[in-house]
């Protein structure tokens, strides 16, 4: 059970949800997406990484945002 905040999608705790999460840009992405950083849940690190936005950039004719992260070397 996932549970978020309607306005800030971030993670509301409660009903003793299993496992906990802590990201929001997993759901987020790519709707009502801002130049702001996003926390962005890494399965396999068990854990969130902030994602910041760096600019825009075109895709395949299309303009979208770019978004950087980075992780610190993990044993997995």
């Amino acid at each position: 059970r996932w549970v978020t905040d309607r306005r800030t999608n971030l993670p509301v705790h409660c009903c003793d949800e299993s496992p906990a999460f802590a990201g929001e840009a997993y759901l987020k992405f790519p709707f009502g997406v801002e130049k702001r950083t996003y926390q962005w849940w890494d399965n396999t690190l068990g854990g969130t990484v902030p994602m910041r936005f760096t600019d825009t950039t075109r895709v395949a004719g299309r303009e979208g945002y770019r978004f950087t992260g980075s992780v610190a070397p993990t044993r997995t």
